[in-house]
């Protein structure tokens, strides 16, 4: 799944345009997040902040299943805020 466009500026990956998803406009890409760990692979709703398959795992202490099941629910906003709904949900704990 690839929502969004995105193209490269000398070898550098460039975001060009948002489509909407589930709740808002976003840039999510799945086989960079699959394949390309340092590859830019999501882009929330309203922001210029870039996230790689790394950031996702690094957000999740490693954990590759806790970032998958993250990226793959992230929807429009910033995954550090999902993961805190989260956990303050009880729906993840530390």
């Amino acid at each position: 799944m690839k929502v969004g466009k995105n193209s490269s500026i000398n070898g550098k990956e460039v975001v060009v345009e948002r489509e909407f998803y589930r709740q808002g406009l976003i840039f999510k890409d799945e086989e960079a997040y699959r394949c390309r760990p340092d590859d830019v692979c999501y882009v929330p709703e309203l922001s210029d902040a870039t996230y790689t398959a790394k950031d996702f795992l690094e957000l999740c202490n490693g954990q590759q299943e806790f970032a998958d099941e993250l990226f793959d629910e992230v929807a429009w906003q910033h995954p550090a805020s999902l993961l805190e709904d989260l956990m303050v949900n009880s729906e993840w704990v530390k």
